[in-house]
C-alpha cells in the first residue's frame, strides 16, 4: 500500500499484478468432457483396430453352464435314505432307520421338549407336507376324473386319420385310484405286444372258465354218477389253470 501511494503522488502507474496460471481441468481435454461413456482419447479403441484382436475363442457361443448331474441327485437320495444306527428314547435302545427319519425325529422330539425354534421348524414341515398332499390329491383326482375324455378323443382322432392309438397309453378300465393315498395306477397291458399277450391269455381264461361250468354241470347229472371221480380230477387240474391265468392277469380281462 505504501508503495502504491508514492507511486501515485509520483504520477506513475501502480504495476498491474502477476497473472496465475491456471490448473488443468482434468473433466477437459483439448475441449473434450470426459465423463461416463466418454474416456480419455488415450484409452478409446482406434478405429478400424478390434479390442479383441484375438478373436472369440472356439465353443465360447454355445457353450453351457454346468448343472447338476442326475448322479448327483441319486447320491444326495441314497445319503439320505442310508440306515444307520440311532437312540429311540421312548424304547431306551438303539434302532435302524434311515438318516432323514432320525434327523425328522430328533427334530420332533426337541419340539416337544419345548424348543421353540425346532417347534416352529417342524409346524412349518408339517403344514407345507400336508397343503402339498392335498394338492396332489386334488390333481389326481382331477386327472382321474378326466382322463377317460381324454382318451375317447384321442382314440377319435386316430380312427378319423387311420392312425393307431399311441404306445403306452392305458385304457380308461385299466386305471385304479386309490382314495386313501390320493394315487392312481394301471394294472392293464400298456405296450402293444404286452396287451396282445394279455388277450390270448384272456381268451384261454374265458375258455378254461366256460369248460369248469360245463363241469360242474356234468357233476350235478345223476347220468354221470359212474364218471364222477374222472369229473372231479378235471375239475381239479383246471381250477388249477384258471387261477394261473387270473394270477398272471392281476384282475385284468378283454374288452368285449
Amino acid at each position: 500500500m505504501i508503495m502504491q501511494d508514492k507511486d501515485r503522488k509520483a504520477g506513475r502507474a501502480p504495476p498491474s499484478p502477476t497473472p496465475q496460471s491456471k490448473s488443468p481441468d482434468p473433466t477437459k481435454e483439448d475441449g473434450y468432457a470426459i465423463g461416463y461413456g466418454k474416456p480419455p482419447t488415450q484409452t478409446q479403441f482406434r478405429k478400424g483396430r478390434s479390442g479383441n484382436p484375438k478373436g472369440r475363442p472356439k465353443g465360447a457361443k454355445n457353450k453351457g453352464r454346468t448343472l447338476p448331474t442326475n448322479e448327483l441327485h441319486k447320491l444326495i437320495l441314497e445319503e439320505a435314505y442310508r440306515e444307520i444306527q440311532a437312540n429311540d428314547s421312548t424304547q431306551n435302545k438303539q434302532v435302524t432307520m434311515p438318516i432323514v427319519k432320525a434327523a425328522v425325529r430328533s427334530l420332533a422330539i426337541n419340539a416337544a421338549k419345548g424348543q421353540a425354534r425346532s417347534q416352529k421348524l417342524l409346524f412349518d414341515m408339517i403344514s407345507k407336507t400336508e397343503l402339498q398332499m392335498k394338492t396332489a390329491y386334488e390333481d389326481n383326482l382331477k386327472l382321474f376324473v378326466e382322463y377317460p375324455i381324454m382318451y375317447r378323443t384321442c382314440e377319435e382322432e386316430s380312427k378319423l386319420y387311420g392312425l393307431p392309438m399311441p404306445e403306452g397309453l392305458p385304457h380308461p378300465d385299466d386305471l385304479r385310484f386309490n382314495h386313501e393315498t390320493g394315487e392312481f395306477s394301471s394294472f392293464g397291458p400298456v405296450s402293444k405286444e404286452a396287451r396282445e399277450k394279455c388277450e390270448k391269455l384272456s381268451d384261454r381264461l374265458d375258455a378254461f372258465e366256460i369248460s369248469l361250468q360245463e363241469l360242474y354241470a356234468m357233476k350235478k347229472d345223476p347220468d354221470n354218477a359212474d364218471i364222477l371221480g374222472m369229473i372231479d380230477k378235471d375239475i381239479e387240474a383246471e381250477e388249477k389253470i384258471v387261477s394261473q391265468l387270473k394270477d398272471a392277469l392281476k384282475g385284468w380281462r378283454k374288452r368285449k
